[in-house]
């Protein structure tokens, strides 16, 4: 009998919060052509010489500040939205949580569903935006891994504006009172203005002006995340003024603007005391949204205005209720 496998596919974590155990995430992580696109012994070269060694002992104490009981909150709040979505599915389909570079692996995955050539495996990204570093990286590696062994294989795509994904931030950021915030930052994670270039040419990437979304800028990640950020600000009834939108996790000053510590910055001279910092790239709560933000970026304001991040959608019911829908629409299932 034929069953119907959906994958949920996130970037993943190291194994424990040690340098050798970073080190590791972070070579698996970085040799990624879809991540670091430049010739390949140029790439080792670069992340096991100079990246890796200068970056994995201070990643694993922030880790390690992260960590919980039962592991990285990543992996954690990714196994119970799994369990949450198999709840909801109809019969013939099972969920299972996967990782590109972390546990369990897309191919672990795969081998615990028992995939077989009868099956149909649809692969959902856990990215709201499509990116070359996330969505891209996936399809790349479900092609390798998932399609030789299955009859059929479904893409999920972005879902940046997704009405049931949208609703799903506006319920969780409505916990967090965003009208008692002076103002609300949208961050994004960053990515180098080479790589939107390259696959989106003809748009001002360097520039800290909004991106609209348009038949020209359709799959542009910059464009997406202007989008998302705006339908939720929307639906939350924030007048223009009080909404921005920021990228955070840059590498170097040739990075997607605005950058969120210079937006922050800008809107505490504003004379913005409170401010509420929402994170609609990430669907489960991760370094950079309990360390980066909630953690560096009150450091580098040296008090200048209280910062409050609002949690992601984790494992949140009606974030459950909404992927399943998005999996089952991939899947050509009404809902």
């Amino acid at each position: 009998m034929s069953r119907r496998h959906i994958f949920l596919v996130n970037t993943g974590s190291p194994d424990a919060p040690t340098t050798a155990a970073v080190a590791r995430y972070l070579h698996r992580f970085l040799t990624d052509p879809n991540v670091m696109p430049m010739p390949a012994i140029a790439r080792r070269m670069l992340v096991d010489l100079c990246i890796v060694p200068m970056r994995a002992r201070t990643a694993a104490r922030r880790y390690r500040s992260i960590w919980t009981a039962e592991g990285s909150p990543l992996a954690v709040h990714s196994r119970r939205l799994a369990a949450k979505v198999s709840a909801l599915l109809p019969c013939g389909f099972e969920a299972h949580t996967a990782m590109l570079y972390g546990r369990p692996s897309l191919a672990d995955a795969v081998g615990s569903a028992r995939l077989g050539p009868d099956d149909t495996a649809i692969v959902v990204p856990m990215f709201p935006q499509s990116s070359p570093a996330t969505t891209a990286a996936v399809a790349a590696a479900a092609r390798r891994i998932i399609a030789p062994l299955c009859g059929r294989m479904i893409f999920a795509g972005p879902f940046f504006d997704d009405p049931a994904f949208v609703s799903a931030w506006v319920g969780v950021m409505r916990r967090c009172r965003p009208e008692a915030a002076d103002a609300v930052v949208f961050s994004f994670h960053g990515l180098p203005v080479s790589m939107l270039d390259r696959h989106h040419p003809g748009h001002d990437h360097r520039s800290p002006a909004p991106e609209s979304l348009d038949a020209a800028s359709a799959g542009c990640y910059r464009a997406q995340c202007y989008r998302t950020a705006g339908l939720i600000a929307d639906d939350l009834g924030l007048d223009a003024g009080r909404w921005t939108v920021a990228f955070q996790s840059r590498l170097s000053d040739r990075w997607c603007r605005p950058f969120v510590a210079d937006e922050v910055r800008r809107l505490a001279d504003a004379g913005c005391r409170r401010l509420l910092i929402a994170t609609p790239a990430f669907v489960a709560d991760c370094l950079e949204t309990l360390h980066e933000l909630a953690v560096e970026l009150p450091q580098t304001m040296g008090g200048r205005c209280h910062i409050r991040v609002c949690p992601c959608l984790n494992d949140d019911d009606a974030w459950a209720s909404a992927l399943t829908a998005i999996a089952l629409r991939a899947a050509g299932e009404d809902v």
